[in-house]
């Protein structure tokens, strides 16, 4: 696993941290965001290093390396045995109890730029109603940052899945193409980024050349209880068995 964290801070008050562990080929796993109450940014920093060393040794990871943006911190931590007298001394040092584990590789410094998915958790953090949160699903706030990684880090793989998007569109043309629909179904298929394509909007897409390339009485037949449909390749997976669309009228929605 790869942790990135990152903290936030505005005042006492107002401070917090982030960050996701993602597996070795960019997908995600899971994020965090916290609340903090501490007196500086360098200790939303730590705090938020902290956060994710718990959560990873709750966990149990067998390899874990870890990425920040805050080079004061990892200068701090290097010289441990200097800061007896820091403010955050214990923290500090319960932080390099944790980064001296076994399963516990490297701490590197990268660029903020290259850090975006943890700031955005961290910002998060600061307008949560509640402490702390763990993301299980990628949360709107670092959906696109997250995706704009996932996307830099697998290029073979979202091509291929650009292939079957392309696939997909010249089966639900068919054979009374509109025009309009397949050009827009294969330049999604071409040139469309990993938000379309490995995520899923793109189904919205061709639902609606599916949709358009039916007249209005067709469409009008397809609705109602019962209705099923064969589901398509989305993201590189396929389901075998048709989904039944049921319609339920007001009052008759139950947990089910």
């Amino acid at each position: 696993m790869k942790l990135n964290v990152d903290g936030a801070w505005k005042s006492n008050a107002v401070a917090g941290g982030g960050g996701v562990f993602r597996r070795s080929t960019g997908s995600w796993f899971v994020g965090f965001s916290s609340k903090f109450t501490v007196s500086s940014p360098l200790a939303a920093e730590l705090y938020a290093l902290r956060e994710g060393l718990i959560i990873a040794r709750d966990f149990k990871f067998e390899k874990l390396e870890i990425e920040t943006d805050a080079l004061n911190l990892k200068v701090l931590l290097g010289k441990i045995k200097e800061q007896d007298h820091h403010e955050l001394g214990p923290v500090l040092r319960e932080v390099a109890n944790l980064l001296n584990q076994s399963w516990v590789g490297n701490l590197t410094h990268i660029p903020k730029f290259c850090n975006k998915v943890a700031h955005s958790l961290a910002a998060h953090s600061l307008i949560m109603a509640v402490g702390s949160k763990l993301h299980y699903i990628i949360p709107s706030c670092a959906k696109s940052d997250y995706e704009a990684d996932f996307e830099n880090a697998n290029p073979e793989y979202v091509e291929t899945i650009r292939k079957n998007a392309r696939d997909e569109a010249n089966s639900i043309v068919g054979a009374n193409p509109s025009i309009d629909n397949a050009d827009t179904l294969n330049q999604g298929g071409t040139s469309g980024g990993a938000a379309q394509l490995v995520f899923g909007s793109i189904v919205t897409d061709i639902k609606e050349a599916r949709d358009n390339l039916k007249n209005v009485d067709n469409r009008n037949q397809d609705k109602g209880k019962g209705t099923a449909f064969t589901p398509f390749v989305v993201g590189g997976s396929t389901m075998d068995t048709a989904i039944e669309i049921v319609e339920v009228e007001e009052g008759e929605i139950t947990n089910n």
